[in-house]
């Protein structure tokens, strides 16, 4: 059974299984409505939900300000599938894991600062090539030079602006999209 809670979606004996950088749960609905640009409509329960299929690419997003996460899921998570990390260390261990297509990555975090955390993923093979966005509050020119040179493909200032994101996030996106065989 699964339930819908806001924008959250938990399952309960759904089966899943993991091909390449795709996961497929196998869930039982009552009705499947129709099929509209890319998202199933169904029924449950009297309710009529989406799944959006066009879905491919991942994105992780790292940041200790639950205010912030909740910003940029809301701004994201149509289009992508979105991952999170509050922290550096749970930031390394789900880019390994998950191996997602890109990462906005706060520069501030509690245990590992976030160029600590661009620096190792620049060390792994398996995440070596994932294009980082920093998101930060800092203004300063330094930070922004230190980024880049540590790697950084682009850096989105805080507060953030979500059309701002949504294009600097469009843009990484297709670039990469365009570099799949």
């Amino acid at each position: 059974m699964f339930k819908i809670h806001k924008k959250w979606v938990s399952l309960n004996n759904a089966a899943a299984y993991s091909i390449k950088k795709m996961t497929v749960l196998y869930i039982s609905v009552r009705k499947v409505t129709d099929f509209v640009d890319g998202h199933y409509l169904y029924e449950y329960k009297g309710e009529v939900h989406w799944i959006n299929m066009a879905k491919n690419n991942r994105i992780l997003i790292v940041d200790d300000d639950k205010s912030n996460l909740m910003i940029l899921m809301d701004t994201l998570q149509e289009d992508y599938h979105i991952y999170i990390a509050r922290n550096g260390r749970e930031a390394l261990k789900n880019a390994t894991a998950q191996i997602p297509d890109l990462i906005l990555l706060d520069i501030i975090l509690p245990d590992i600062d976030g160029y600590e955390v661009l620096a190792t993923l620049r060390q792994a093979d398996a995440t070596k090539e994932i294009p980082v966005i920093f998101t930060t509050g800092l203004n300063e020119s330094g930070s922004r030079e230190k980024g880049l040179m540590l790697g950084a493909a682009d850096y989105i200032s805080k507060p953030f602006s979500p059309s701002e994101v949504k294009q600097k996030v469009a843009h990484h996106i297709a670039i990469i999209n365009q570099q799949r065989p």
